[in-house]
């Protein structure tokens, strides 16, 4: 029998997203509805505005993040790939789990997501900014980052005609591969 600190160590170890094989906890997409509780995940913009754990959901200008921020997560494992998502949940008359989708990158080394470079990774949707529509009140934009079980999967490409209304549990039911998450994240608010 192992001593207790032992099993402590294996345990803690064996956390996160399995490798190949076992399982891959994968949270209900109709469930994230916050990425502040995912935490982690920090977003700079061009002029150096930062949305992090701290000032998670905190209300911010929208022509700040026009253009793609820099992305990054300290707690990355440099050994693992990523995949990330940036969605809106606020549009009016969408189902619960249905969003607007600015952004999905996929095969993000671990390293990159690091330090934020994200240069390398495979675009399935490039980004498009926040720009909610008149009189529909404040819009959270939600950062989301999922854990590959493997170094190289190839992600559903997303026409720019597919954005709106898009539900993240068929898209990630209709993968070929599992995404592990999310592990990472964060939000801000912005209004129409």
């Amino acid at each position: 029998m192992l001593p207790v600190e032992v099993l402590a160590i294996v345990l803690t170890l064996t956390q996160g997203c399995p490798s190949e094989g076992q399982d891959c906890p994968q949270l209900d997409p109709k469930n994230v509805t916050c990425a502040c509780k995912f935490g982690g995940l920090e977003v700079t913009t061009a002029s150096g505005v930062v949305i992090k754990d701290e000032n998670c959901n905190s209300m911010q200008n929208k022509n700040e993040f026009k253009r793609m921020p820099q992305v990054r997560m300290a707690r990355a494992k440099c050994a693992k790939t990523y995949a990330l998502f940036v969605l809106d949940p606020d549009v009016p008359g969408y189902p619960r789990g249905n969003f607007y989708n600015h952004l999905v990158l996929g095969n993000l080394a671990g390293e990159e997501v690091k330090d934020g470079t994200l240069g390398n990774g495979t675009t399935a949707l490039c980004y498009n900014g926040p720009d909610p529509p008149p009189t529909t009140g404040t819009h959270r934009y939600m950062f989301l980052l999922y854990e590959q079980p493997q170094p190289n999967v190839t992600l559903k490409e997303i026409p720019d005609e597919k954005r709106a209304n898009w539900s993240l549990a068929t898209y990630l039911a209709e993968q070929q591969t599992r995404l592990c998450g999310p592990v990472g994240g964060t939000q801000f608010r912005t209004k129409a």
